[in-house]
């Protein structure tokens, strides 16, 4: 499966979308010989450092091209540097994110929730070598976690339908800090060709990769706003589609109290 032209080409065309770990090597996909280190790195030395964590070509391919590939990792961290507030990555899959926001030097408390159990322990499998309070679960992130601080939604809420994506919405605007950031990748439903193309593409990869999920269910623009600006949250919203035709938009939400400090909670 993972030598199909038509696989890999779905894979690099859409950001968000992971290889399928078969189940046989869901353990045996990390490098132990790669320990965490604390310096900051830049986006480059952190990008080739994450890459190195995970062993087997075609996994340390895609974690390469995504980190290098993909803008909003980059972006992501720009709006979470010096802060020490927790970070809450729902949808974590194999850590990329959480991993690649240590390296450049946030050594605040991360979490990753993931419904997803193989890439689930592939991620614990990395914390293991030596990275600090960061943690990986495996649950859906549609079950709520006792939590205040900063959260990450990237190419989740497509998978869920339109109850659930305002409960977990809401629930997230819950879970800002003061001086906390809600920040969520996604493309909203629209008329533009942007859209069309990318849930053609969403609904090809999963029929590809056989995604657990059989629900693709993209959500408005208002869906996704609502709760934040019903809160008073600041926001900022911009397209993060990169060099691709698709139709990805980063939302970032700060609380509307500027304060930060390392009073955030997060209880696992």
């Amino acid at each position: 499966m993972f030598s199909c032209p038509v696989c890999g080409l779905v894979r690099r065309l859409k950001y968000g979308i992971e290889p399928v770990v078969p189940p046989q090597h869901r353990a045996t996909m990390t490098n132990p010989k790669h320990i965490s280190t604390t310096a900051p790195h830049d986006h480059e030395s952190a990008c080739a450092h994450v890459t190195s964590l995970f062993s087997g070509r075609w996994l340390r391919e895609y974690v390469r091209g995504k980190l290098r590939i993909d803008p909003m990792y980059g972006v992501v961290y720009e709006h979470l540097r010096g802060s020490s507030l927790p970070i809450l990555d729902l949808g974590c899959g194999i850590g990329i994110l959480p991993y690649y926001l240590r390296q450049r030097g946030l050594q605040s408390r991360m979490i990753g929730v993931d419904w997803d159990a193989g890439r689930i322990a592939l991620a614990q499998q990395v914390a293991q070598t030596g990275y600090q309070n960061l943690s990986f679960v495996h649950q859906d992130a549609r079950t709520p976690i006792q939590f205040q601080g900063h959260v990450a939604i990237l190419d989740l809420l497509h998978y869920i339908n339109d109850d659930d994506q305002r409960r977990l919405l809401d629930t997230v605007a819950e879970s800002i800090a003061p001086g906390g950031v809600a920040i969520i990748r996604q493309c909203p439903r629209d008329s533009s060709n942007r859209f069309k193309l990318t849930n053609i593409v969403e609904r090809l990869s999963c029929a590809l990769r056989w995604h657990k999920g059989s629900t693709i269910n993209f959500p408005t623009h208002e869906t996704i706003v609502q709760p934040f600006r019903a809160r008073c949250f600041t926001e900022e919203i911009f397209p993060m589609w990169g060099g691709t035709p698709f139709n990805n938009y980063l939302f970032v939400f700060r609380h509307p109290k500027d304060s930060d400090s390392s009073g955030g909670t997060m209880k696992d």
